[in-house]
């Protein structure tokens, strides 16, 4: 049998020699042809000659058609039975000729080239000995016959040496060619797992990667890039353009390390990138990952941590704490007490409430269990608060909801949205009603089509805050008041964070301070450790 028998490139070889075959035909029939006066070849015996080329030419032309349209090889017995009728042929070509071209038995060496290529070693030598018999009996006949000189059985004995000569090379040819495609194969299948290996790993990796070629087509995405970006990549074959607000950016800003905020899901990336350059190409690689994310698994971590430390440290500070409230308040019940003392004794029972305040936040802060957010409309459920705010706060509030827009659909954890306002509520309250000596506030729900979600404007008419405290307002135990924690809007800020809402302090158009809550998109994806 062939080796590789239905092997495309086995069959090319087979065309190109049927070709060869079929080419040749024809021109040694149009030689015999064009000098019919005076032939070139052909001349001991033109009849034999006509007859042969004749068939010849017909067969090869016949056979060629046949592979080109049926587009296969055969098996082995086929096309050594093709090989050898060429040697017979061309070797009666050759005794028709005579003495005019005896180079024309050279012409059965592409023959035998072609079956050693095409057949095994055996049938390769097989087709060796038979042309070699071939050469031997024609000088034979011309010889004992035709009275030719004996010195044609030198050139039949060299003829011979010649056709086993080459079978010998191109075997060895083969065999070195096909060790080496078998070498090209094998290394083919250990790149293509590794590149396989590669691939998997990158899809998996939990940082986004991105490469971008210079018109910012994407060259490759993973699974983590595209939902932080939210593409959509089809495959390498359709080309599709990187989002076009990463673009700008990359284009402005040529840091390695940037910042990026995505415009749909809100989310903050940090950006690293990297330049590849491979001939004329320049492509970039980009790391991406959700600062967001980051940010609320550190504070995941610190929580952690403060709850461990918070409650190592409950009973050793409640527990006095607990005897020196007891214990003033039962020297504030003696009436032999003087102003003095009754002022010393308010103090250390204030500060005792103010100590155990500031135990409670931070134990409410540690306890705090992970968001479980759920879709909800923004305004109807402002309606929803303010209203049990009014029942449970003894003195009296006035709220002035106001909405612009109608997308007000957020997804948040619904009790932490509850405790953050609470807390903003009042503060806000307070100040007002030290400011004008009413509690009142604005509370404004704002469907803007920039922003990945809803905001909500928290306004009072309080002094606001200075602009050397704006940066410091959200830290721990930060306060401008001898009576506050300075946790209430620490926790708010993580309570926020947790949530994926961006928690901004900010003065308004006529003075009075707001603070703004920049909801995320409601499809966005939280992430719970």
């Amino acid at each position: 049998m062939l080796p590789a028998t239905e092997n495309r490139q086995n069959w090319a070889l087979l065309i190109i020699y049927s070709g060869y075959r079929a080419l040749l035909a024809m021109i040694l029939a149009t030689l015999y042809l064009l000098t019919a006066d005076d032939p070139v070849i052909g001349k001991h015996q033109p009849l034999l000659f006509l007859s042969v080329s004749g068939f010849y030419t017909a067969y090869a032309i016949g056979l060629l058609l046949y592979q080109l349209f049926s587009s296969r090889i055969g098996n082995a017995t086929q096309v050594f039975t093709s090989l050898l009728i060429d040697i017979l042929t061309l070797a009666l070509i050759h005794y028709s000729s005579a003495d005019e071209t005896t180079g024309i038995a050279l012409l059965v060496l592409p023959a035998i080239a072609a079956g050693n290529m095409l057949l095994t070693a055996r049938l390769g030598f097989l087709l060796s000995a038979m042309a070699s018999i071939a050469v031997i009996a024609d000088s034979v006949y011309r010889v004992t016959y035709e009275a030719q000189p004996s010195a044609e059985f030198f050139d039949a004995g060299l003829m011979g040496m010649a056709f086993f000569t080459t079978s010998i090379v191109v075997q060895y040819l083969t065999q070195r060619i096909i060790a080496t495609q078998a070498l090209v194969q094998a290394r083919e299948a250990d790149v293509q797992q590794l590149l396989h290996i590669s691939e998997r790993i990158v899809q998996n990796m939990r940082t986004g990667i991105l490469v971008v070629d210079a018109e910012g087509v994407i060259r490759l995405i993973n699974q983590s890039a595209a939902e932080l970006l939210k593409v959509r990549f089809i495959s390498q074959s359709m080309p599709q353009l990187a989002p076009r607000s990463l673009l700008e950016l990359l284009r402005q800003e040529r840091r390695q390390n940037t910042q990026f905020r995505h415009e749909e899901s809100g989310r903050l990336l940090q950006i690293s990138r990297t330049e590849l350059k491979a001939g004329d190409s320049e492509n970039t690689l980009l790391f991406i990952e959700d600062v967001s994310q980051m940010a609320q698994q550190a504070q995941q971590l610190k929580l952690a941590s403060l709850g461990q430390f918070t409650a190592s440290i409950a009973h050793e500070i409640r527990n006095p704490l607990g005897a020196i409230s007891h214990a003033a308040q039962l020297l504030a019940e003696s009436e032999s007490l003087d102003s003095t003392d009754r002022r010393l004794i308010n103090i250390v029972t204030q500060q005792s409430a103010r100590m155990n305040s500031i135990i409670e936040n931070i134990l409410q802060l540690s306890r705090r269990d992970n968001p479980k957010p759920e879709p909800f409309n923004l305004r109807e459920w402002l309606d929803t608060f303010c209203h049990d705010y009014s029942a449970i706060t003894p003195d009296p509030a006035d709220f002035n909801i106001t909405a612009i827009g109608g997308r007000f659909t957020v997804n948040v954890d619904d009790d932490q949205l509850h405790q953050i306002l609470t807390i903003i509520v009042d503060n806000g309250l307070r100040h007002s009603a030290e400011a004008t000596g009413k509690r009142q506030l604005e509370l404004q729900v704002i469907d803007d089509k920039e922003q990945p979600g809803p905001i909500l404007n928290i306004i009072d008419d309080g002094p606001g805050v200075s602009t050397e405290n704006r940066d410091r307002i959200f830290e721990p135990f930060f306060t401008t008041e001898s009576s506050g924690t300075g946790l209430g809007l620490y926790i708010c800020k993580e309570l926020c964070d947790a949530n994926q809402i961006q928690l901004t302090w900010q003065p308004t158009d006529d003075g009075k301070s707001c603070f703004r809550l920049s909801f995320s998109h409601p499809q966005k994806r939280h992430v719970i450790d």
